[in-house]
């Protein structure tokens, strides 16, 4: 049976719930990144910079899903913007 409706994303750190319910509320797509689904959302995450070679300080940035649902540190990579998604 189904938990996960769309709208209840704590759902997936309380519940036993399915595979593709834990997904569908907790992570990307290449063709669902901020379109068709409700979460992840824009309100769900923050962008993050993250230190990726110590030598050189080379610095890498992230979307961190820190909100409705399980954290994900790196949701995504790269500098984001609402204007670079699609929206529905």
């Amino acid at each position: 049976m189904d938990k996960y409706t769309g709208a209840n994303p704590a759902l997936t750190t309380e519940s036993i719930i399915g595979i593709a319910e834990y997904t569908n509320a907790n992570f990307f797509s290449e063709d669902t990144i901020f379109a068709d689904f409700s979460y992840p959302s824009w309100s769900s995450v923050q962008e993050y910079d993250e230190i990726i070679d110590s030598n050189t300080v080379k610095v890498r940035t992230y979307l961190m899903k820190n909100r409705d649902g399980v954290t994900v540190n790196h949701l995504a990579a790269g500098k984001c913007s609402i204007n670079t998604f699609r929206l529905s």
